[in-house]
């Protein structure tokens, strides 16, 4: 097979080494043989809570690992991972252009992707507790607009 583009997701359900390897072979085989390849990263977050104490890897950390052995193997190339998701522009200017006037808050648990996202792009943000972000964790220059324990403290008649 071959793809001129590739979506980096995290999918449950898949077999991730084995998938990893046809795709690296998939993208190392174009590039060898001078074709372009576009990887489009959904989601540059590197891990998410899976449950309590439990943590998984998401598209980030995978897009990670390629960007490695790519700029190992072809140092004079820039690096083809078009991040999509926040903190990046795209999914912010998505969303503006869909809600047109309106006020955007952006909900999320992590500082260095959905606050920060939210931040540079003067969105109000709201960090959420239960994820994997601390209210003054290491990242002190990131700082959300609201700041709630869990979704449960969300009330949806207060709107």
């Amino acid at each position: 097979m071959d793809a001129e583009v590739v979506v980096i997701a995290d999918q449950k359900g898949f077999s991730c080494l084995p998938a990893m390897d046809w795709t690296l072979s998939l993208i190392l085989s174009r590039l060898d043989a001078g074709k372009a390849v576009h990887l489009l990263l959904c989601n540059p977050d590197l891990i998410y809570p899976v449950g309590s104490g439990r943590y998984g890897f998401t598209a980030g950390a995978l897009a990670s690992m390629l960007s490695a052995v790519l700029s190992e193997r072809y140092p004079e190339l820039p690096d083809p991972i078009v991040p999509l998701g926040k903190p990046h522009a795209p999914i912010f200017e998505a969303a503006r252009r869909r809600i047109g006037r309106g006020r955007l808050v952006m909900l999320g648990d992590q500082l260095a992707t959905d606050i920060a996202g939210a931040n540079r792009r003067g969105i109000d943000s709201v960090l959420v507790g239960t994820g994997l972000a601390r209210r003054n964790g290491p990242n002190t220059d990131v700082r959300p607009t609201w700041y709630i324990n869990s979704l449960a403290d969300i009330d949806p008649g207060a709107a």
